[in-house]
């Protein structure tokens, strides 16, 4: 399987999830929007992971790369393939597909437990992702659900 990978900044990698992929055989292709990689034009992975960064859809003055991400994922979803977001890359997500992105009441920063939402099944995230995991939140904002997408974790 071909994975494409937006990396919006060095500290927000990620991780682990490529190595794995790599293991099982994954293709991964990387682009670094830090190290000033462009975002593609066209859909040519089976997959595309978008992580976190240090940026806030809620500001009015979004650097343009944004809107290409946007575009390139709206693209991927019309075209049937998947789409996985964590942090800024799910908001980036939700925000493409029409979903509002906000600020939240009040900030998650720390340590805190996610767990899988039962009931759903993808062998994508089975392979890759603990049931439950200890994971690192340091975010201000929230967004809704898209409408057809499946939350996998809260």
């Amino acid at each position: 399987m071909k994975i494409l990978i937006i990396q919006h900044s060095a500290a927000d990698s990620p991780a682990a999830a490529s190595e794995m992929l790599e293991r099982m055989g994954d293709q991964v292709q990387t682009v670094r929007i830090d190290k000033g990689d462009a975002i593609p034009d066209s859909v040519e992975a089976d997959v595309l992971m978008a992580f976190g960064g240090a940026i806030s859809l809620t500001n009015p003055n979004l650097p343009p790369w944004v809107a290409r991400e946007q575009a390139l994922i709206r693209d991927y979803v019309d075209q049937g393939r998947r789409v996985f977001g964590v942090c800024l890359g799910s908001q980036i997500v939700a925000g493409a597909l029409g979903a509002k992105v906000r600020r939240n009441t009040e900030p998650e920063i720390g340590w805190h437990t996610i767990e899988r939402v039962d009931g759903v099944a993808s062998p994508l995230v089975a392979n890759v992702f603990a049931d439950r995991m200890t994971v690192l939140q340091w975010h201000q904002d929230t967004f809704d659900i898209p409408p057809g997408a499946t939350q996998l974790f809260r």
